[in-house]
């Protein structure tokens, strides 16, 4: 009788501990997903951590009226993605994305940024400036960068920089 009641408050014991220490995970943004037309050619580079990054980013997208903002992290890297999200800019009405992406990579966090903006099916004018759209979110985010190399290098082709899982 003793035993059994030890291995019934064993087993009980047990199952509150992993069920009430079990927390669960975020899922970051699928990469999929990622717009695929990046900001700029190659990574920037920033002291801050990759969680500031995004953080920033995700004001900026608030800031220039994306909505559905958002901020994911896992391990050493954090994304921030808004949108889509109908805007007219004055000449035309489109939906605008944006995401970032950032990775602690040593002493510094390597990010780029990406911008969707997609035309409705009616329209007739030319199609936003996505240069323009991707400095108004620079501007917003107010990240201090560094200058960028001069040609692309291997961690430019990091999966998780180019929208592959």
């Amino acid at each position: 009788m003793i035993r059994s009641r030890s291995v019934v408050a064993v087993v009980a014991f047990l199952a509150i501990s992993t069920f009430a220490c079990s927390h669960p995970r975020p899922e970051p943004t699928p990469l999929a997903s990622k717009p695929d037309r990046y900001c700029w050619w190659t990574l920037l580079r920033t002291a801050l951590p990759p969680d500031t990054v995004a953080e920033r980013f995700e004001r900026a997208y608030r800031t220039l009226g994306l909505g559905d903002a958002s901020l994911t992290h896992r391990a050493d890297t954090a994304w921030a993605r808004a949108g889509p999200t109908a805007l007219d800019t004055g000449s035309n009405a489109a939906t605008y994305a944006s995401t970032v992406v950032a990775v602690r990579q040593g002493d510094s966090t390597s990010f780029r940024y990406f911008v969707e903006i997609s035309l409705p099916s009616s329209a007739t004018g030319a199609s936003p400036d996505g240069m323009a759209f991707c400095a108004q979110i620079a501007k917003a985010a107010a990240v201090p960068w560094s200058r960028p190399q001069r040609r692309p290098n291997s961690e430019d082709s990091l999966p998780v920089f180019i929208g592959q899982p």
